[in-house]
């Protein structure tokens, strides 16, 4: 009797395990559709596309955008996606041949080493790779540093994106250090006139931050671009991105989302 009950057990956790992927592939269908239709599906798109079943995976049900990690390989002079040092996948150049690139809509890149080291090597690259698949219109460059170089990036025609210190504000906020806030907004305005900056990136429990303290100082033309939104997979979808401060903000212009997929790196 008890191996009969065991067996029971087994097979309705199996079906149950069936069923809750059945449902969340079906809602990540259908809300892929509802932004497809909204015409906001190259705004608010999937985090973390690492790898090709991936980005497949989200071409199969209508995106056209997508975010990425990578890494730049100075010794082979090439982007290597992951999105941590020690768990890495293929190259960028082989994620972007897997589909049709020219249906390409937006593409944040996260480029999580640039440094002084790389960064003349790293330009010459994506423009290597603009020639190939006319990706310079369609991207963000995403970086931590704070150097002056990255203003390279700007001056030759590319998107870029200061990744703002999501720690170091939340700590700040949570202890309510408001003078060290408003030398921190007044630190990263600086920093983004000397970079010469299309944007600021931050994940959205920081938002109080750019609200309060940093967008009175910020020049109005740079924009903003965050994660997370509600995730894609769930039947709240839709109810829970009608009442996002973030997606109702225009200034916002890209939200990432997770996407289930059983390819995620």
């Amino acid at each position: 009797m008890g191996k009969v009950y065991n067996i029971l057990i087994l097979i309705i956790s199996i079906v149950l395990i069936i069923g809750c992927k059945s449902k969340e592939s079906f809602f990540q269908k259908q809300n892929t559709a509802y932004l497809v239709d909204l015409n906001q599906s190259s705004r608010v798109f999937p985090h973390r596309v690492n790898t090709i079943g991936k980005l497949q995976d989200i071409w199969e049900v209508g995106f056209r955008s997508f975010e990425t990690d990578t890494y730049f390989e100075n010794s082979n002079y090439r982007f290597r996606v992951g999105h941590d040092s020690n768990n890495m996948g293929g190259y960028l150049n082989d994620l972007l041949s897997s589909v049709n690139y020219e249906q390409i809509a937006r593409i944040w890149l996260d480029f999580k080493n640039l440094n002084t080291e790389n960064h003349n090597n790293a330009l010459q690259y994506l423009e290597v790779l603009d020639k190939k698949f006319h990706i310079k219109q369609k991207i963000i460059i995403e970086s931590s540093t704070t150097s002056k170089f990255f203003k390279k990036y700007r001056d030759n025609g590319w998107h870029t994106s200061y990744y703002l210190p999501t720690q170091k504000i939340y700590k700040l906020l949570k202890n309510n250090n408001v003078q060290d806030l408003e030398n921190l907004a007044a630190q990263i305005v600086a920093q983004s006139k000397t970079q010469n900056l299309s944007a600021v990136s931050f994940d959205s429990k920081i938002y109080p931050f750019v609200k309060q303290f940093l967008e009175p100082l910020l020049d109005e033309n740079i924009v903003y671009h965050t994660w997370w939104g509600p995730d894609l997979y769930k039947y709240n979808f839709k109810s829970k991105l009608q009442d996002n401060e973030l997606f109702l903000n225009k200034r916002v212009k890209t939200i990432l989302v997770r996407f289930k997929s059983k390819y995620y790196l």
